[in-house]
């Protein structure tokens, strides 16, 4: 049965007009084009959509990345042979027989291709994550919702309240599938894009990183050591009713 790999599996995306292998080539021309993360959502059926992120780095004159699997609790894992020419990209993890090809758009910013693992075939389109950098903490004051994922456990609705005191973040949060309101955060802030937060108490703590449009939060959510996905987005507040007859 090849879901158990396919949620581990994932693509290390590029840009055109490079050429390197990964923890062993050579970049020859502006390589921080390449430097980012890149998302994904592999459908594996109409129940089972899992997300990808790819986070490149640019280590001495080498690209190296890494992976992260949210929805199996999986992050940090290392890729393996990746090849480029001209806007065709062809990878390959010969750990778990994982073979993908693509082509990358500049105008959509993204690498479209398909992934395949053994009889299992799929498109897979790897869009660019814009970053946001700002350190204003008024970007990140609202309602941010997601759920932490974890494995094969039942996601958990969680609500972060982040407010602006007197030019200090401070926050609380809601775990409303375990009847947990109004919790404190220990600690919240801002830091070029992105955004951390502590519960000494729970053991927890979250780091997301922001993107451009100042939306979404892109994070690993940590309690007792144990590695969890998070992603959150903003929510826009409620215009109060009007009951002017």
């Amino acid at each position: 049965m090849i879901y158990p790999q396919i949620y581990k599996a994932i693509i290390l995306p590029c840009l055109s007009s490079f050429l390197f292998v990964f923890y062993s080539t050579q970049i020859s021309a502006q390589p921080f084009d390449i430097v980012g993360d890149w998302q994904a959502n592999l459908v594996i059926s109409k129940e089972q959509v899992v997300p990808l992120i790819i986070h490149l780095e640019l280590d001495d004159d080498e690209i190296i990345g890494y992976l992260d699997s949210p929805n199996m609790g999986k992050f940090d894992q290392p890729l393996s042979l990746i090849e480029v020419e001209d806007d065709k990209l062809i990878f390959e993890i010969d750990s778990w027989g994982v073979h993908f090809e693509g082509e990358f758009s500049q105008q959509e910013l993204s690498i479209i291709g398909t992934f395949i693992e053994g009889s299992f075939v799929q498109a897979l389109t790897f869009n660019f994550i814009e970053q946001s950098t700002s350190n204003q903490i008024d970007d990140v004051v609202g309602d941010w919702h997601g759920a932490v994922i974890s494995g094969e456990a039942k996601p958990l609705n969680f609500i972060l309240h982040v407010v602006n005191e007197k030019g200090v973040l401070t926050a609380t949060a809601d775990s409303p599938d375990q009847g947990g309101y109004g919790m404190n955060i220990d600690t919240v802030a801002l830091n070029q894009g992105v955004l951390t937060f502590d519960v000494n108490k729970a053991d927890v703590n979250y780091t997301g990183t922001l993107t451009k449009d100042k939306q979404t939060l892109y994070g690993v959510f940590t309690q007792q050591g144990d590695q969890m996905g998070l992603t959150m987005t903003k929510q826009k507040a409620e215009m109060p009713a009007n009951n002017n007859k």
